[in-house]
């Protein structure tokens, strides 16, 4: 097994590239146990021991399960060991604080201890191994100062570590993202890049525009991989799987208007329901099982109660949510029939806003078919007058109401999602909404507020396929990916209208 001191070494890219895994941190007592361990199978763990024909990995697994809640799994993913030792060493006259190095724990080789660097050493007592994912390892050191249990020297050794990796890099993994330049899916190009993520998209520029690449690279100064492609083309994505090294894929690439799809619902199922199914054919082909799939709350169809919860009956109102609960009962299908496809099915509601920096956010092209453009560009005068489908529904003020999640939110969760199937296997759902419905005279009403700025409105009749409320029920979101949206709806409002004014004034 090869070990790499980055003390000793200059590191080199390719000295990187090894696989790990997800634990954050463990603590054994000393060389000899582990040495007993390795080769007499009796190892002592403190609270712990290693149950008859038991291996060490899985002790370890087993062990850490218990202490931690954290379930081990082999990922392609830089850690470093740090080793710490506590005494003096009698015989040199040195006090050894620690050695740093990049490391492959838990595969089908564990370590041989007797061969390490320390063996060397003639006395030596209490030494503690901790393996810290690189990315995790700032947020780590901050809370290790603050509770006194790094000292300087090791913190200093840390810090080089990191500076090291970031400075000679790894092979990342590669994440695909279709319709990647699109609303959604350029703020999440963004989330994983600045998750130290590799980014391939594929796009069709149908509703989307080239120069969102520029502005991703202006916000993550990193650049993506991009392919003008039709994910409905199977042989374009054959040739792009064959050439990149994706490890999993967001997929985005859809019609997404529920009134358009009322009116062209044959144009809706054929690009939604056949992109898919080539996609997971490609998919397969080339080994690659994880996925993340847009899906959306309209499967819910017009539920009985507030708010939404996963397991509620589902349905759907129109073709555009048809074609997501067909989506997804294909994904189930697939995972029964190989239970080494990862999928994280994401149901979310109503997105708005725009990143920040105000380089991207949603403008389709031509007329909006979702609210939040279409109130921008009345306010811009670009559009004569907003149009509010139906007073008379069983709400607040009798217009629908949604619930309206920060697109920056909704990326984030994301990231969580593709973090969830690279950890475990299994089919997973969740809501990604904020838990809070407004209505639709409420966002107008917000946005004129706190932009300063008319936005005229009249009242036409219902459109088909509407429901008159709809918000989530995000605890599962909470408790199993550690998401929750934390931007308001003034906030929404404000982002949507810096992009179009900074859109402007940059033209």
């Amino acid at each position: 097994m090869k070990e790499i001191f980055i003390n000793d070494y200059n590191l080199q890219k390719e000295d990187l590239d090894f696989s790990v895994t997800r634990v954050k941190a463990f603590i054994v007592n000393s060389k000899e146990e582990i040495l007993l361990a390795e080769n007499n199978n009796t190892y002592q763990f403190p609270g712990g021991h290693l149950d008859d024909n038991e291996t060490l990995e899985n002790c370890l697994q087993r062990e850490i399960k218990e202490e931690t809640g954290i379930n081990i799994k082999v990922e392609s993913e830089p850690f470093l060991k740090i080793t710490t030792y506590c005494k003096d060493y009698f015989d040199t006259g040195k006090n050894v604080e620690s050695n740093i190095y990049y490391y492959k724990i838990f595969t089908d080789d564990l370590p041989n201890f007797s061969e390490t660097h320390y063996d060397d050493l003639e006395i030596q007592t209490d030494f503690n191994l901790c393996y810290i994912r690189l990315k995790d390892l700032a947020d780590f050191l901050e809370t290790t100062q603050k509770t006194g249990t790094t000292n300087k020297n090791i913190a200093r050794e840390m810090l080089y570590a990191l500076e090291e990796y970031n400075k000679v890099g790894v092979e990342k993994m590669q994440i695909l993202v279709t319709g990647g330049l699109g609303y959604i899916g350029s703020h999440t190009c963004v989330e994983l890049l600045n998750a130290n993520y590799d980014v391939v998209v594929i796009d069709n520029l149908s509703n989307s525009k080239r120069d969102v690449i520029a502005k991703i690279k202006e916000i993550t100064h990193k650049d993506i991989t991009f392919y003008e492609e039709d994910v409905c083309n199977e042989e374009a994505l054959d040739k792009i799987f064959s050439k990149e090294h994706i490890s999993a894929v967001i997929h985005f690439s859809a019609y997404k208007a529920v009134g358009e799809s009322v009116e062209k619902p044959l144009m809706y199922y054929e690009n939604n329901l056949i992109s898919t199914i080539k996609l997971l054919k490609v998919m397969k082909k080339h080994n690659c099982k994880r996925i993340v799939f847009s899906s959306s709350a309209t499967v819910y169809g017009s539920p009985k109660s507030l708010p939404i919860k996963e397991d509620f009956p589902l349905s759907t109102t129109n073709p555009y949510g048809t074609t997501k609960l067909m989506i997804e009962q294909i994904l189930k299908d697939i995972h029964l029939a190989d239970a080494d496809f990862s999928i994280t099915i994401l149901r979310y509601f109503n997105p708005i806003g725009a990143h920040p920096s105000g380089l991207i956010g949603e403008d389709p092209q031509g007329i909006p078919n979702n609210l939040m453009p279409y109130i921008v560009r009345v306010a811009t005068k670009k559009l004569e007058i907003l149009s509010i489908y139906g007073d008379d529904y069983d709400t607040i003020d009798g217009t629908g109401v949604r619930d309206y999640i920060h697109v920056v939110d909704l990326a984030k969760g994301h990231l969580k999602a593709i973090e969830k199937i690279l950890n475990d296997k299994g089919l997973f759902i969740y809501n990604l909404g904020t838990g809070n419905g407004y209505s639709v005279l409420q966002l107008v009403n917000t946005f004129k507020k706190v932009n300063n700025v008319d936005v005229p409105y009249k009242i036409v009749n219902r459109r088909p396929g509407d429901i008159a409320s709809c918000y989530a029920d995000a605890t599962k979101a909470m408790d199993e990916l550690g998401w929750k949206a934390t931007l308001g709806i003034e906030q929404m409002c404000k982002d949507s209208y810096n992009y179009i004014k900074k859109q402007e004034s940059d033209t």
